[in-house]
């Protein structure tokens, strides 16, 4: 499979959050994240990686653009570690089996979780009860 592939491609401190073809349009979109910054450099070195180890000549004998990039602030949150990355930011979830959204200042992140600030009142939010989750952004 493709994206356990790339995955042993990756540095160790790097993560694969998502692999979106577009046959369409020949694109294969890798989005990756740490727990760093990620700079240019590194996704045109893991761009370059992933070239050179003949992955998409493999699945893709006709040709694919190929695109490695990080996530942007209007992506969702899918890994604990984007959450750590943005304490003290706030954020918009929507709770699994619940039909409406929920604001939170992040304040603090466990493996499990993490602690929000809504309206003074702290409340704790396993991952795992959380359906979406997006950073707000204040202009």
């Amino acid at each position: 499979m493709l994206k356990n592939r790339i995955i042993d491609l990756l540095p160790d401190d790097i993560y694969l959050l998502d692999i979106i073809e577009d046959l369409s349009s020949e694109r294969l979109k890798i989005v990756i994240d740490s727990s760093k910054p990620i700079k240019i450099s590194t996704t045109t070195k893991i761009a370059k990686l992933i070239r050179n180890s003949f992955l998409l000549d493999e699945y893709y004998s006709d040709g694919i653009r190929l695109e490695v990039t990080s996530p942007s602030i209007y992506d969702p949150l899918i890994k604990p570690f984007q959450y750590k990355k943005n304490i003290g930011r706030k954020i918009s979830i929507k709770k699994i089996s619940e039909n409406k959204t929920f604001l939170f200042n992040i304040n603090k992140v466990d493996s499990i979780g993490f602690h929000g600030l809504s309206d003074k009142n702290e409340v704790y939010i396993p991952f795992k009860d959380i359906e979406s989750a997006k950073i707000i952004v204040d202009i």
